[in-house]
């Protein structure tokens, strides 16, 4: 079927075109943020990491059971501080800009040192603020988590 200038455009025609027309600007905008958003923050040498900026400080808090005592701590990136037998070290701190909904994830290495031991591993990997139960740490009578990463990156 031939269209002459003057013919009208059948109506299936137009409905394909028109969707045809309106993928491809979604398909160009949705690419075109996600490359933004790559370009902004995924930039080697930043200090963001995806949507989460690296900070130089973390501030746990630790649980005693034996007397119910909760002991808040502040540590800086790759320092070792101690809570009862536990030697702990922070790795990395991150946490969302202002602009996000607020979470802050720490890498955390925990040492069980008892006396006359050789320290033990107790726990490595991501704590985060808003799910402390999430990865926790299984100890009888200490419990350790975060409550937040402070600090800009220097």
């Amino acid at each position: 079927m031939k269209l002459k200038l003057n013919d009208p455009i059948p109506y299936k025609t137009f409905k394909r075109t028109a969707i045809k027309d309106l993928t491809l600007k979604l398909a160009t905008l949705v690419l075109s943020k996600v490359l933004w958003i790559n370009c902004v923050y995924g930039q080697s040498g930043s200090k963001y990491t995806g949507l989460f900026i690296d900070t130089d400080k973390a501030v746990l808090q630790g649980l005693d059971k034996t007397t119910a005592r909760v002991s808040t701590f502040e540590l800086n990136i790759n320092e070792r501080g101690t809570f009862g037998t536990l030697i702990i070290k922070v790795r990395a701190c991150r946490k969302r800009p202002p602009t996000e909904p607020p979470e802050s994830a720490a890498y955390v290495e925990v040492l069980d040192k008892k006396i006359g031991e050789e320290p033990t591993n107790l726990f490595a990997g991501w704590m985060f603020a808003s799910s402390p139960t999430l990865n926790s740490l299984q100890h009888p009578v200490y419990d350790v988590w975060v409550l937040k990463c402070s600090g800009p990156k220097t």
